[in-house]
């Protein structure tokens, strides 16, 4: 189930389609991944960090960039004096690990920086975090499933049953024939129902299945069929292309697409908690004989019920995110398949895996005719979700709050870190793909789409394994693009700090009135100092800025009591002379 704003979308702006804000929103609350997780950082026993201006400096060209380990340094990094025509630098301090833990690998940390010498800690008070948004339920239930293909990917029950247990084959259904399905019956899938839904549409990749309990006047004959011609047409091929084939257990050649109230249920009272579970993957299914397993590729989705009390779902809003619902449901359902079904292995790390499947809603709103998304265009409604997450991210306290890289036991990735993980598959796109618009070279590569076998690479690994680049470094870089891709005079010869698909900074100026990442500066012989905790993936954006002449300026990226920051978190600093 991919998450969104909200189960009701509105038009608005040139670019895409604003959500409404429904969900609750909880005051972040920072901890550290220390205490009793045996995977997180040790407190650090190095030396306290001193920076001197005495120490070498980091000499650029405009334009210019490097991305520097801290430990090299001591901890600090020196900005030389300016000349006449002064200077002016981004500082990202970053952690870049691509390790994923349990409970996530996290610290407080401080940047601080002055003119001349920094031998001793200034005084930052802890900047209170960003007001994010809470889990829904149907981000909830989405982490669930996420959580679970993990699991099964790692147990003995899966390998058995990929290994020995029968697969079934189904013939190629008849339109109007029959057939029982197990559904999630609670919104942990702990128990199931049985449903009995009839064909309703056969194309060459899809059927389409209604469950005979069905209320009355929901989809019509001409939906289910203007929907299988969208699947079949080009829902289908743009995920399989960018991700490829499915796994097939079942041999019937297609996926299905079963539309039951069973799925409506889930969601229970969203009339009070505003979150539909529109549509998903159950990753049992591609596990004959587990608990709740159909034996084959499936996607759930809702029907129309505008007369329930609890949960009124009109036809157009079951309608309209059924699309870009299942090219995302679609990518981890191939993911999971080629990742652990073919390859007998583990399956990719969430935040990837997000990532691709928000990317997979991105290439519809590229690939799909307007006439699929009456009355506005499919490129400002399949990712429109996205766009919105991803001005959510951008703002420097949101970045400094959320990760890249989630927590394998979080309850859920929030909106915001849905938006770091397509901005990140985006960038990856724009610059290690031969066509930089559809990244189809990179995401086949990352789901091991042409190998049969699939892939046993997931997460950072897999990443640096397909693009030839080292994980901090791209971090790195990708960190300084998502700041410096809005500032138009900035040039730089490798064009990696930008995006070359999206003009952010007109898109969101046009759609939300700024560009959201406004870092943080000092300027002159002011000192600046900002305390925080440091997440993977994620960190702060400085500005220095030096007029005529002026001084050199010593930065410090520390622990929170001023020592070197523990090397578990592969602090970095990336560094460009933006003038």
């Amino acid at each position: 189930m991919r998450q969104t704003k909200s189960s009701r979308a509105m038009a608005t702006g040139p670019w895409l389609v604003r959500y409404l804000g429904f969900l609750e929103t909880a005051l972040f609350l920072v901890v550290s991944g220390c205490g009793n997780d045996a995977t997180s950082p040790s407190p650090s026993m190095t030396p306290a960090v001193s920076c001197l201006s005495t120490a070498s400096p980091t000499q650029l060209a405009p334009g210019a960039h490097i991305v520097v380990e801290p430990a090299t340094t001591g901890g600090c990094l020196t900005i030389p004096q300016a000349g006449a025509a002064g200077a002016e630098y981004l500082v990202a301090a970053l952690s870049t690990t691509g390790q994923v833990t349990d409970s996530g690998l996290s610290a407080p940390y401080e940047l601080s920086a002055q003119t001349g010498n920094l031998t001793a800690r200034i005084a930052a008070p802890l900047v209170a975090g960003r007001r994010i948004g809470a889990a829904s339920p149907a981000a909830r239930f989405h982490a669930m499933l996420r959580d679970r293909e993990r699991e099964l990917s790692r147990s003995a029950r899966f390998q058995a049953s990929i290994r020995g247990l029968p697969r079934p084959a189904f013939a190629t259904a008849a339109l109007g024939s029959q057939r029982s399905f197990q559904v999630c019956g609670d919104a942990n899938c702990e128990t199931f129902v049985t449903v009995t839904a009839t064909v309703k549409h056969v194309g060459p990749h899809g059927l389409i299945y209604l469950d005979n309990a069905a209320p009355a006047n929901g989809y019509s004959q001409g939906d289910l069929d203007r929907l299988g011609s969208l699947f079949d047409a080009f829902l289908y091929p743009i995920d399989t292309t960018a991700f490829g084939r499915e796994t097939d257990l079942d041999g019937n050649g297609a996926a299905i697409i079963l539309l039951s109230p069973a799925v409506n249920r889930l969601s229970g009272n969203c009339n009070q908690t505003h979150s539909v579970i529109e549509g998903f993957f159950f990753p049992d299914d591609l596990i004959p004989g587990s608990a709740g397993s159909n034996s084959g590729e499936i996607f759930y989705a809702i029907v129309p019920d505008p007369g329930s009390s609890i949960c009124p779902i009109t036809r157009s809003m079951a309608l309209q995110d059924m699309g870009s619902t299942f090219l995302h449901e679609f990518q981890h359902m191939i993911s999971f398949g080629r990742h652990a079904v073919l390859n007998n292995g583990a399956s990719e790390d969430n935040w990837l895996d997000e990532g691709l499947s928000r990317f997979a809603e991105e290439l519809g709103g590229r690939e799909i005719p307007d006439s699929f998304c009456v009355p506005s265009s499919c490129l400002s409604q399949y990712p429109a979700g996205d766009i919105e997450n991803a001005f959510e991210y951008l703002h420097k306290d949101t970045l400094d709050a959320v990760p890249l890289i989630e927590p394998a036991n979080a309850a859920d990735g929030t909106l915001s870190e849905d938006g770091a993980n397509w901005l990140f598959v985006r960038w990856l796109a724009d610059h290690f793909a031969s066509d930089s618009i559809l990244g189809t070279s990179l995401t086949r590569a990352l789901d091991g789409a042409d190998s049969p076998s699939g892939t046993g690479l997931t997460g950072s690994i897999n990443v640096s394994s397909v693009v030839g680049v080292d994980f901090p470094g791209l971090i790195g870089e990708w960190q300084m693009a998502n700041y410096l891709t809005a500032v138009p005079s900035f040039i730089e010869p490798t064009t990696r700090l930008r995006y070359k698909s999206w003009n952010f900074g007109s898109l969101f100026t046009a759609n939300f009135g700024s560009y959201p990442l406004q870092p943080d500066s000092v300027t002159g012989s002011a000192a600046f100092a900002h305390s925080g905790v440091l997440h993977p993936g994620s960190g702060r954006h400085l500005l220095v800025v030096q007029n005529s002449s002026a001084p050199a300026v010593a930065v410090a990226f520390t622990s929170s009591d001023g020592m070197r920051l523990n090397a578990g978190l592969v602090p970095r600093f990336g560094v460009t002379r933006v003038h």
